[in-house]
């Protein structure tokens, strides 16, 4: 295999990203159309291409082909996700993938916190310019929001506590964690097996203390970053 060949697809491929050619969440072309064009082996190709999904620049979506990872959203303690993805001049969306009215005595470790109420439970899919992010279930009270629709979760659920029913987040207690994304949420993130994901725990807490809502969460490890600012002698995240 010829070093420089490889070098000089990956130079390409990288100028090709940079210049728009392949944007952000778009397929590249095939090993074949690369192979065939560029003049070189599959083998060469195929090399050049594993490099740059190592190195982050690319991810493969098993059945689909390999895309252009998206720069990074970076989220800043207790911005919304909505937020931070304006901020990198992308188009927020939201999709509900299910909606239901239950008890919290279903979910032990939410009866914990809520103890054995009434809560909404949502599912709901997170887009960047219809590009899957991230994936959360959240737990709200129904005597919080005893007349929530399905339809108003499709925005910001910080604008939509603060606006409808005067619950405004103001701190937040989290838990992060790297693992593998579950089968589940790969087919709704639509990325491949193995993929690395942050799972964000988080408890959103009014002026009060009140608890307002309990979110779960997955975020695509290639596209999301959580940035965390702390003071001297505050309590240190648990390892």
């Amino acid at each position: 295999m010829s070093e420089n060949k490889f070098a000089s697809l990956e130079k390409k491929i990288l100028a090709r990203i940079k210049n728009g050619t392949y944007p952000p969440g778009r397929p590249i072309p095939s090993e074949r159309i690369l192979a065939e064009s560029e003049g070189m082996s599959r083998m060469t190709v195929r090399t050049a291409i594993s490099d740059l999904v190592q190195q982050g620049v690319l991810f493969r979506q098993q059945g689909r082909g390999t895309f252009v990872s998206a720069n990074k959203f970076t989220e800043n303690n207790l911005m919304s996700f909505s937020k931070a993805i304006v901020n990198k001049g992308k188009t927020p969306s939201t999709l509900v993938l299910s909606f239901s009215l239950g008890s919290a005595d279903d979910y032990p470790d939410i009866e914990m916190l809520l103890g054995d109420q009434k809560v909404y439970i949502a599912k709901r899919l997170r887009l960047a310019d219809d590009i899957p992010v991230a994936v959360e279930t959240v737990y709200i009270p129904f005597l919080h929001a005893p007349n929530l629709k399905k339809d108003m979760l499709e925005r910001s659920l910080h604008d939509l506590m603060r606006e409808k029913y005067d619950l405004e987040p103001k701190t937040c207690e989290l838990s992060v964690s790297a693992t593998l994304c579950t089968e589940s949420d790969q087919r709704v993130l639509r990325v491949a097996r193995n993929t690395p994901v942050l799972n964000i725990r988080s408890k959103y807490f009014s002026t009060s203390g009140e608890l307002i809502y309990i979110e779960k969460a997955a975020y695509r490890g290639d596209m999301y970053e959580y940035i965390l600012f702390t003071t001297k002698g505050q309590a240190s995240p648990t390892p």
